[in-house]
């Protein structure tokens, strides 16, 4: 029997999702981004500048993928691999979902742990994470289409982007925690982990798990004792897609911990409170994003750049730089007063 989606889901996810989607121009920025993103595209560009992993192409990988995707009750996806020495592995789409690997992912990870990161790419389709991943992908990654929609009526406003942002970086979680479903244990997806915080299959020399959760508990117990370690750790997730490695580490640890991963694990439906507990939640989400959208604008404002969007800022001031009408340190200057207001 399948597992759940429900069973797994973490509460952030959720929590972040009814958040994002209850922000004023949500709708507005979707319709927007269908109106231009066409999933045709994406297939026309997979089939011709990437492999497709089948039976007959790159079989020994491919065959991880069935088993994982009847763990999960879904249909088996497209798999493609591109070239790309970062190691990463992402999904994509709408209606027909597919996962790309990267050749840097293979190089850097035992082949003994790509079915965890074939089983974390599923979990987000089976968790319907994969048309609101593409979106954030495609309008916060810089791409023409975000900086369309900023210019052109104000659609992607601070409080959108830090919620995006955050919802996305809480679908990971829900992911990982399919991948130790998948396996049973921790341990795969906390090796994943390791690995891409730095210590490759090449690395000539031994790598130790539980050192490496000692570390996470450690940074764990920096931030949690500073808040000025919690600010620093705020501007350094603000414009990011994913967690902090050794957080997404502790954070399957304490989900294999949990009553809640047994009763998934033997297939137990999951427990309800009626919606109590999300709509507390999503309440003090709600909270959090308005106040960091309010923080990120009295910032702009306070550097004299009211009413415009940070990100398109920067972008503008990396242009000049790169025009050489501007120094390195002036560019740095400007980044500091933009995010730090000083």
């Amino acid at each position: 029997m399948p597992f759940d989606p429900r069973s797994y889901t973490h509460e952030s996810d959720r929590a972040t999702l009814a958040a994002l989607q209850a922000i004023p121009g949500f709708p507005a920025v979707c319709k927007a981004f269908m109106s231009v993103w066409n999933e045709r595209q994406d297939r026309i560009l997979n089939m011709s500048s990437r492999i497709r992993i089948s039976e007959d192409q790159l079989g020994r990988y491919y065959r991880m993928l069935p088993p994982v995707c009847e763990q999960l009750g879904i249909p088996v996806p497209d798999l493609f691999l591109e070239m790309n020495v970062n190691p990463n592995a992402y999904t994509s789409g709408d209606t027909n979902p597919y996962i790309v690997l990267t050749s840097g992912l293979l190089d850097q990870v035992e082949e003994e742990l790509i079915p965890t990161v074939l089983a974390h790419e599923c979990s987000h389709i089976a968790c319907h994470h994969v048309l609101y991943l593409t979106m954030g992908r495609t309008i916060l990654n810089g791409a023409g289409i975000a900086l369309s929609m900023t210019r052109n009526g104000g659609l992607l406003t601070v409080p959108l982007r830090v919620a995006f942002y955050y919802w996305m970086r809480s679908s990971e979680f829900s992911a990982d925690r399919g991948a130790v479903l998948c396996d049973g244990s921790p341990d795969n997806m906390q090796a994943v982990c390791m690995r891409l915080a730095g210590f490759g299959k090449g690395i000539r020399d031994t790598g130790d798990i539980e050192t490496f959760m000692r570390q996470a508990e450690d940074y764990q117990q920096m931030v949690s004792s500073s808040k000025w370690d919690r600010t620093l750790e705020y501007m350094i997730l603000s414009g990011a897609s994913h967690p902090l490695m050794a957080v997404r580490a502790l954070e399957c640890q304490k989900w294999a911990d949990s009553p809640r991963f047994l009763q998934a694990l033997q297939g137990l439906p999951p427990e309800t409170d009626g919606g109590s507990s999300l709509a507390r939640v999503k309440t003090d989400t709600i909270d959090f994003l308005r106040q960091q959208g309010k923080r990120l604008t009295d910032t702009i404002q306070g550097a004299g750049q009211k009413n415009q969007d940070p990100f398109v800022l920067l972008a503008e001031y990396e242009k000049l730089m790169e025009a050489g009408k501007m120094t390195r340190e002036e560019f740095e200057a400007k980044r500091r007063e933009l995010i730090y207001g000083k």
